[in-house]
């Protein structure tokens, strides 16, 4: 399988037509539902659904690109996102503080309106957030202001912020895994894997997840010097967002697919039919 550049900005195949409610869209981001954890949020190009008792039904008034989409680690409602509008262009920062209904801006972000295709709010301190737009950006006050703290080690496929270090950043990347200790600023590598890591993420325990295309899905557990597989490889798919909860995964691929796991990763079912 090919990583190109077009998986480096995360933009999936549209879905089968099996999955009505997808048709002709695809997914940027996962994430359960911090108000009812048994529904499924669904960023797509084509606006914020969400998955419930196996139904898809949509979530925002706007159908606008949903990219960079982050759930607020402090709940009560509050998303935020980045992308394009729907007429096109690009949205900056946006939030949203009635779970994901209705959506506003928050900030340009530094020489913008910034296209953030990956954004993440930080779990150890969120008033911190970074995202990507060329360069690296942070922000240190949730997203009203927004600076330039480096640039990517590599061509960027997903990045997440430690839920333990709250300046630690991991990138993934067409040529691996890599951690900053400062917003961006500097880089090492975080798994000795050279292939492409299509997707990282943390969960607020400080595991760090990542999938490979050597390894398939890992994880890193607090504590632990080395990831650990978890399961088989995808053959010739690759995770791309992943949402994490006890005992319940979620995941949407780099061909379209979405999937769950009950068995922490390690075997996967189709999440639509």
């Amino acid at each position: 399988m090919k990583f190109s550049a077009v998986l480096a900005v995360a933009l999936l195949a549209a879905l089968p037509a099996g999955a009505a409610s997808l048709d002709g869209t695809h997914v940027h981001g996962l994430a359960w539902d911090p108000a009812d954890p048994g529904r499924l949020l669904v960023a797509t190009h084509h606006g914020l659904l969400a998955l419930e008792d196996g139904e898809l039904a949509a979530v925002s008034e706007r159908r606008d690109d949903f990219m960079g989409f982050s759930v607020h680690p402090a709940g009560g409602g509050v998303f935020l996102a980045s992308g394009h509008p729907e007429g096109g262009g690009n949205l900056g920062v946006i939030v949203s503080r009635d779970g994901g209904r209705t959506w506003e801006p928050l900030s340009p972000g530094a020489d913008g309106p910034v296209d953030f295709h990956q954004m993440d709010v930080g779990k150890a301190d969120p008033a911190i957030m970074v995202g990507v737009f060329g360069a690296i950006q942070a922000s240190r006050n949730g997203g009203r202001t927004w600076a330039v703290t480096g640039r990517p080690p590599a061509p960027m496929i997903g990045l997440a912020l430690s839920a333990i270090d709250s300046e630690k950043i991991y990138a993934a990347t067409q040529a691996g895994l890599f951690e900053s200790p400062d917003l961006g600023a500097s880089w090492s590598k975080a798994g000795d894997t050279e292939a492409p890591v299509t997707m990282v993420t943390t969960t607020a325990d400080g595991t760090v997840w990542a999938y490979d295309v050597q390894n398939g899905l890992t994880r890193k557990v607090p504590g632990a010097n080395e990831f650990a597989a978890v399961g088989p490889t995808l053959a010739d798919d690759a995770i791309l967002h992943l949402a994490v909860k006890d005992g319940e995964m979620a995941a949407a691929t780099y061909n379209g697919a979405m999937i769950r796991s009950t068995d922490g990763g390690r075997t996967w079912i189709p999440l639509l039919q």
